[in-house]
């Protein structure tokens, strides 16, 4: 025991001597918040001039990382660089593009890269300024640059295709699916056309009986067609054609005309975006058994409301959608959800986030007739009527101790 003690004394106090910080005093200390995935070990690993703080409240450059999906399939960042104490007023943005397939080496290269530029002006306010050289390349001519020829117009496709299969001595399961999808996205209209198979078998098998076998299929295709009007204001239509034997349709067609303002700017719309959704029309509906209403296929009509506030802050951020819709012959047939997500940052090294998800579905037109066997139920081959659902979850973290965090190890 006195060994074991005395072990533990020399380990605690060999850490105090050799756990010394690498921070450098008259360096900037920053915080990084990655909204996106962005290399944070190798950003720093290579920024070994600067101060990485564990905490934001104990560093003097916050910068934020952002991201959203370009048209090609690629990525444009954005970094918002905000100075407090002693780089208090200095604040800025960059905004760049990283295109698609590249490989993981050039992303992360970019993204240092334009972190490096961001950070030259605090940088030229310390005594690291004296340690840094420029090499500016010049480039020659001064001639318009050439415009680029793009034979796909714009358009971006994508092929996926999966499958797996398990199983034992009373039971094996299949499952396959499919997805072809294209996106063409410029400044004045966004098209993207869906086509997606989804197949599941289940069979069951026990001593001197007949296997039972349950079946799930969900195939279908969708478009969505987007025109930019001005800063605010878009407008466009859905359309879907599907069948899903889960969900009682044989063949469901709907097509939605619809029409969406952004009370900010769309070219904020990475950092923060208010938007009000209002879609109408026809929808058809052919089921695989009779439902609830003794229908056997109806042409329906339904609009909804779609309100999503997002805002991503230093203080952390908030994603909140409300939707309200319900058919048209009938008010009572509505469904109404509340997505609320929100993160925190309460004080030094105490966060939170908590969020769920709330919803009335009374528009169930779809429920079949007759009550679900024990199999059915249990197994979830088929949708069982419901008026509401809920979920929800919530988290905490507290983190004390060094607030300098310069130093990376990753072995193990």
């Amino acid at each position: 025991m006195k060994r074991l003690l005395l072990c533990a004394l020399f380990a605690i106090g060999f850490v105090h001597m050799n756990g010394q910080s690498t921070a450098k005093a008259d360096a900037p200390k920053i915080f990084i918040d990655c909204q996106t995935w962005c290399h944070r070990n190798y950003l720093k690993q290579e920024l070994t001039y600067v101060n990485h703080m564990l905490d934001r409240q104990t560093a003097n450059v916050f910068i934020q990382i952002t991201s959203q999906d370009t048209g090609s399939g690629g990525d444009q960042f954005q970094m918002d660089f905000l100075g407090s104490s002693e780089f208090v007023g200095i604040d800025q943005k960059i905004i760049f593009n990283i295109p698609p397939n590249i490989s993981e080496n050039d992303r992360r290269d970019a993204v240092l890269s334009n972190l490096e530029k961001g950070l030259l002006v605090y940088l030229a306010q310390t005594s690291v300024l004296d340690d840094i050289q420029f090499d500016i390349q010049k480039e020659e001519g001064t001639g318009d640059e050439e415009k680029i020829n793009d034979p796909w117009d714009s358009w971006v496709f994508n092929l996926r295709g999966n499958g797996s299969f398990n199983g034992q001595e009373t039971f094996n399961s299949l499952f396959l699916s499919g997805r072809i999808s294209a996106s063409k996205v410029t400044d004045d209209v966004k098209i993207e056309p869906r086509v997606y198979l989804n197949y599941e078998r289940n069979e069951f098998s026990f001593d001197g009986e007949e296997s039972d076998v349950f079946i799930v299929t969900n195939s279908g295709g969708s478009l969505k067609y987007v025109r930019s009007i001005n800063d605010h204001w878009s407008a466009g239509f859905f359309s879907s054609l599907s069948e899903s034997s889960f969900s009682n349709y044989d063949l469901a067609a709907s097509f939605q005309p619809a029409i969406e303002y952004n009370y900010y700017s769309y070219h904020e719309s990475n950092k923060k975006q208010f938007t009000v959704l209002y879609r109408i029309g026809p929808e058809y509906n052919n089921y695989v058994d009779t439902t609830i209403f003794n229908k056997e296929r109806e042409l329906l009509h339904r609009h909804s409301f779609e309100l999503s506030l997002r805002r991503i802050e230093n203080w952390g951020s908030i994603d909140i959608d409300f939707t309200y819709g319900n058919y048209l012959h009938d008010w009572e047939l509505l469904f109404v959800f509340l997505r609320p997500y929100v993160e925190m940052n309460i004080v030094k090294g105490l966060s939170i986030n908590f969020g769920g998800s709330l919803g009335l579905t009374r528009n169930q037109v779809n429920i079949p007739k007759g009550d679900a066997s024990r199999d059915d139920i249990l197994l979830q081959q088929i949708q069982l009527k419901s008026n509401y659902r809920y979920s929800g979850w919530m988290g905490i973290s507290y983190r004390f101790g060094s607030t300098y965090n310069n130093v990376v190890n990753t072995r193990f």
